[in-house]
């Protein structure tokens, strides 16, 4: 039998059943459509799982935080709400007052938070916190030229100081730029026109690549740097003089004296303190020739705060000083009527003791520790001798 014998025993019983090429293709489509992905669009699928990862990392990361850490990712979040200005404003205002910062510190925390994520939160705070950054010779300079400025009866400010700083920073900054100088004057540009051309050109110098001198001494502090500086040491020294002087309690005055011993003021004429004054004038002869500054010692009753006497001349002081504007405390005063006085002077007395009495009469004249108590009785029988005299 051959091959083609076998076909022919084959008859089909029904020809419909038979499809044509057609119809067979479109059987085998399964009816699917496959639409082309463009290379910038990801599946839903797959967007909603690296979404679910990122919320799952940020949960996890939320629980590694510490209470301080979640306060400032809440306010983070706050403030990155949509908002108008006003409403912005009110938000920062409070979240600085919760953190216990400035409106400006939370400012760089969210700049920082949208630049590192929460890596902002875990920031290594600085081991200087809390801290006065300076420079050593400046500090140096300005407690310098605080304490010079007040010594004895002078006085001087924090600002006063800044200004001097400033000042100081000038002159460094003039040596460098001495070429600009010349050129600026052959122009002829003087006075206050090159002072102005000057601080231009310091500044713009500041802002680019500075000046040599600070890799000496360091930049120059600003004005509310130097302030910062030295309001402990004003504080101190504050302190220390209110120390001295406690004040009224109730119907007494308490004063302390240097070796801590206080004294309860309770009327006049019971405690009288001597202070010595420079003027802050210099005085001059008719030929123009400086004769100096005049001392001014006066005699203060410290229940009443009145000046009850006083000396004014070119000596420093002494004991001599001291006695003569004692015997004006005493004595009353009488002026005549050429000085025209507007009202009299009617405060006098004899004192009962004197503050630093003691200690300036054993100091000052130089007696040894082991004499001091006898010279002192005996200046205090001597004064109260003089007194009675002057008194009557």
């Amino acid at each position: 039998m051959s091959p083609l014998d076998v076909d022919d025993q084959f008859e089909l019983e029904d020809e419909d059943s038979f499809l044509s090429d057609d119809q067979y293709t479109d059987t085998l489509d399964f009816s699917m459509e496959v639409e082309p992905l463009s290379e910038n669009d990801n599946s839903v699928e797959e967007d909603k799982s690296v979404e679910f990862l990122d919320q799952r990392f940020l949960e996890d990361s939320e629980l590694r935080l510490s209470g301080e850490q979640r306060l400032n990712l809440e306010i983070i979040r706050n403030l990155r709400e949509p908002c108008d200005r006003l409403t912005y404003g009110k938000r920062l205002e409070e979240a600085a007052k919760k953190l216990g910062k400035s409106e400006r510190t939370v400012r760089r925390l969210i700049k920082s938070w949208e630049e590192k994520g929460m890596a902002a939160l875990a920031e290594v705070p600085r081991a200087d916190k809390g801290q006065v950054r300076k420079s050593e010779y400046w500090y140096k300079l300005s407690l310098k030229i605080y304490n010079q400025g007040n010594k004895g009866s002078d006085r001087m400010t924090r600002t006063q100081v800044a200004e001097k700083i400033e000042t100081k920073a000038y002159e460094f900054a003039k040596k460098e730029l001495e070429a600009e100088i010349s050129r600026l004057e052959s122009q002829g540009i003087r006075g206050e026109d090159l002072d102005r051309q000057l601080k231009k050109l310091i500044k713009i110098k500041e802002k680019a690549e500075g000046f040599k001198y600070w890799s000496k001494y360091g930049k120059p502090p600003s004005t509310r740097t130097v302030e910062r500086w030295l309001k402990p040491v004003e504080e101190k020294r504050h302190k220390s003089r209110i120390s001295r002087s406690p004040g009224w309690h109730g119907s007494e005055h308490i004063i302390k004296t240097r070796d801590g011993q206080e004294i309860s003021i309770k009327y006049s004429n019971q405690v009288w303190q001597i202070d010595h004054t420079k003027a802050d004038i210099l005085l001059v002869d008719e030929d123009g020739e400086e004769i100096g500054r005049p001392q001014l010692t006066t005699v203060i009753d410290c229940y009443s705060r009145c000046i009850v006497g006083l000396r004014l001349g070119l000596a420093a002081p002494s004991s001599q000083v001291v006695a003569l504007a004692l015997r004006n405390a005493i004595m009353p005063k009488r002026y005549a009527s050429e000085y025209e006085l507007r009202c009299q002077w009617s405060a006098y007395g004899v004192l009962d003791i004197t503050s630093k009495f003691q200690e300036y009469f054993t100091q000052v004249n130089g007696y040894p520790p082991e004499k001091q108590e006898k010279a002192m009785v005996t200046v205090l029988q001597q004064a109260e001798l003089l007194c009675k005299d002057w008194a009557a």
